[in-house]
């Protein structure tokens, strides 16, 4: 490999060195923008804002250096696998080799086109370009895996993070947090709970998620955070497992 580029992108699961595909480190991450609105009144110092408390998307767009592979047999085949592996319709995760720590909720918006190669020139060192849109928050990489719950959780970071839960047991269980409770009623066999959008569900034998949001009683109408420092966590009922993806996160 003549090309200085040599790192490499992990998404689905799955490296780009697979494909050949390799960029330019460290990469550039541009800084979110706060979502905030600014209105100026005549005859006033200073706007008067409005902030939501979140930070907008952020586009991320890589330079890479493609190599045919020995495997495929032409670059139509290549391109077909390389399309294959990018295209999805919702977030996933995304990190960089020399940044393992931590990994981006994201999705490709402009796939790398391979296009003007020709079977003569596939020696070549190619260089394109993908284009990821990424939500503004990292999350570090030991957190989105599922893990047993412990009594009292540190949260390192300066931002409340906001995990994904998995209770398996029966009847009426009571989670509680920081001393907010979350009832779960009537519950059948387990249940889990993504919070990030404040949704409780089961999984059937179809695979298929059910909704249990009716049989919930959030606090605050919300799913349980983790703030900054120590929580701690404890739950009743007849429970055989517990375990969460506590989803650490950082500004990008």
């Amino acid at each position: 490999m003549r090309s200085s580029q040599k790192g490499q992108i992990i998404y689905h699961n799955r490296s780009s060195a697979d494909f050949g595909i390799y960029c330019q480190t460290p990469i550039t991450i541009p800084t979110p923008q706060l979502d905030v609105t600014a209105t100026h009144i005549n005859g006033r110092n200073g706007d008067l804002l409005q902030s939501y408390g979140s930070f907008k998307n952020i586009d991320l767009t890589i330079s890479v250096t493609i190599f045919k592979p020995k495997q495929y047999k032409s670059l139509y085949q290549l391109q077909n696998e390389i399309v294959d592996w990018l295209t999805g319709f919702d977030y996933s995760y995304l990190k960089f080799s020399d940044n393992p720590d931590w990994v981006f909720d994201a999705i490709v918006s402009t796939p790398p086109s391979l296009t003007p190669l020709s079977e003569a020139v596939v020696e070549e060192e190619i260089t394109g370009q993908i284009a990821f849109n990424c939500k503004p928050l990292l999350l570090d990489t030991n957190s989105i895996h599922w893990q047993e719950v412990p009594n009292a959780v540190v949260n390192t970071q300066i931002m409340p993070a906001i995990p994904d839960w998995h209770i398996v047991g029966t009847g009426d269980i009571t989670l509680t947090v920081n001393g907010s409770s979350y009832k779960f009623n009537n519950v059948q066999k387990d249940v889990y709970v993504d919070g990030d959008n404040c949704q409780a569900y089961s999984i059937n034998d179809s695979n298929e998620k059910v909704n249990l949001n009716a049989d919930v009683q959030w606090e605050n109408n919300d799913a349980p955070i983790l703030n900054p420092g120590k929580n701690t966590i404890s739950l009743t009922g007849n429970i055989s497992k517990f375990e969460y993806k506590p989803k650490f996160r950082r500004l990008a």
